[in-house]
């Protein structure tokens, strides 16, 4: 076979393989190994591909985890079973690798991830964990879309960070590389707000209704016990504010906000450059990239009767929305 005919091959197992994976179609293969585990006294698994099984735990502690790693190491040593305790993007206390089958072990309640946000992201880190896996070794993984690029060079795996929003951390994704990890937010591409913006700018808020109480610009209407707010209106961010809210702490000059509901279609890999290609519908790194974007940033201060975040007005909340979902009947404050 030519050198052109094993790379054309490489692409299109690997293809197949990214889309097992984002249509969770592929089941361990192993079912010898099943039953060992079985017969051990584990019942809960989770098929990550046809090599690759996670055992579940309800005491998801690391020291409930370690003591299962041990014991499977333990368990399976007749079939070679090693413990490779180098952390990786799918877990950070290694994998017990066996006839060339990897099993780790996961907290059950870190397991539910069945909304449309985090499937969206579970695809891109699958994504890149079938390529570092195929090419078993460090990659490069490209961002493109919008014009522009963002890539990453010797990126080893990729991890969830989605639940570390200690400090306004907005990263969704990281990319573990040789050289520390690059943050990655996910955005998909019918999606209209970055966040709830209740307490980071309910003060503000109260601020603003007041002003336009007095310029008569919206009224304020006592439905007993909470308010309506007519019309609703929106504030366009400052420049801090932006930074906070779509890069927060972690991921300007560090990584890059990217824009896709991701299909199989949208990966792609080049065999010679040892590249990920990541098809995105834009990319956000710097702060000047919001200027010309429908996904700038502007504070939306509507009616929510269940809420009571801005001091004084309960009945009313704030989302910090993009600038295309502001429509011509919000007033706009610039």
């Amino acid at each position: 076979m030519t050198d052109t005919g094993k790379i054309m091959m490489s692409e299109r197992l690997l293809r197949e393989w990214i889309c097992g994976i984002l249509n969770e179609t592929k089941q361990f293969q192993d079912q010898a190994i099943i039953d060992r585990l079985k017969a051990m006294g584990y019942s809960n698994f989770k098929s990550m591909s046809g090599v690759t099984l996670a055992i579940l735990l309800d005491d998801g502690s690391e020291q409930a985890r370690l003591a299962s790693m041990a014991e499977v190491e333990n368990n399976l040593a007749d079939l070679g079973a090693k413990w490779n305790k180098q952390p990786r993007g799918s877990s950070s206390i290694g994998v017990i690798e066996v006839g060339g089958n990897t099993i780790m072990v996961k907290p059950a309640s870190r397991q539910g991830r069945g909304s449309g946000g985090l499937e969206n992201e579970d695809n891109l880190r699958g994504a890149v964990e079938a390529v570092v896996a195929e090419s078993a070794g460090p990659i490069t993984v490209k961002f493109i879309g919008g014009g522009k690029e963002y890539v990453a060079n010797n990126v080893v795996g990729a991890e969830d960070a989605g639940s570390d929003t200690k400090g306004r951390k907005k990263s969704d994704l990281n990319l573990i590389t040789e050289s520390g990890t690059v943050p990655i937010s996910v955005k998909k591409d019918n999606a209209a707000y970055w966040e709830s913006a209740d307490t980071y700018w309910g003060k503000q808020a109260g601020q603003h209704i007041k002003k336009l109480l007095q310029s008569g610009e919206i009224d304020m209407i006592d439905r007993g016990g909470y308010y309506n707010v007519a019309p609703n209106f929106a504030v366009r961010a400052s420049p801090e504010e932006r930074v906070a809210v779509v890069f927060g702490s972690d991921i300007l000059g560090n990584g890059a906000v990217v824009k896709r509901t991701f299909t199989p279609a949208d990966f792609s890999f080049d065999a010679e450059a040892n590249t990920l290609n990541v098809a995105v519908s834009e990319i956000l790194i710097e702060v000047s990239d919001l200027d010309e974007s429908t996904m700038d940033v502007w504070f939306l201060v509507r009616n929510d009767k269940t809420r009571n975040s801005v001091p004084g007005y309960p009945g009313i909340r704030v989302l910090a929305a993009y600038e295309k979902r502001i429509n011509p009947n919000v007033l706009r404050i610039e």
